[in-house]
């Protein structure tokens, strides 16, 4: 879909997102129940990935009043990193938009922002369209598994 990326509105999210955001990893009600409960326990920092810190975000992109895509990160001490890519999603007709990127973006300058340079991301080793993105926007491969940015202040 070809879309004036000016027209895009990234913002933190908040809980009153959480349909929406489960909406997009689970097709069946059970799945955003799921869902819609680990979001929330992230966003409300009662879930906590392996060696996250309590600092957390959610960012939200807008489209026409829209939800089409959403990035969440933390502080971490995982692999000897500062911060890490927990979850970005992008509707599938807003995807090669350049949406993914821009909330990368915001993503990348929280983490500045909180003193985080050294970040990661755990990705399927057979999910080519995600490897080919984050390898796009500079992360180099740490295992089989996981991605990094050795520095993104550089």
């Amino acid at each position: 879909m070809k879309i004036d990326l000016a027209d895009i509105l990234i913002r933190t999210a908040d809980v009153n997102d959480l349909c929406a955001l489960s909406a997009f990893r689970g097709n069946t009600a059970d799945d955003q129940y799921f869902w819609s409960q680990r979001i929330g326990g992230y966003l409300n920092a009662t879930y906590h990935p392996q060696q996250a810190l309590p600092r957390r975000v959610i960012f939200a992109s807008e489209y026409k009043g829209r939800l089409i895509g959403w990035i969440a990160g933390h502080l971490t001490r995982r692999y000897d990193y500062q911060g890490e890519l927990q979850w970005l999603d992008v509707q599938p007709e807003f995807r090669s938009a350049g949406v993914a990127s821009a909330l990368l973006a915001q993503l990348m300058l929280w983490f500045q922002q909180n003193r985080a340079a050294r970040i990661c991301v755990n990705c399927a080793p057979d999910n080519n369209a995600a490897l080919a993105f984050y390898r796009k926007n500079g992360a180099h491969q740490l295992n089989e598994h996981w991605l990094v940015w050795p520095d993104i202040e550089k």
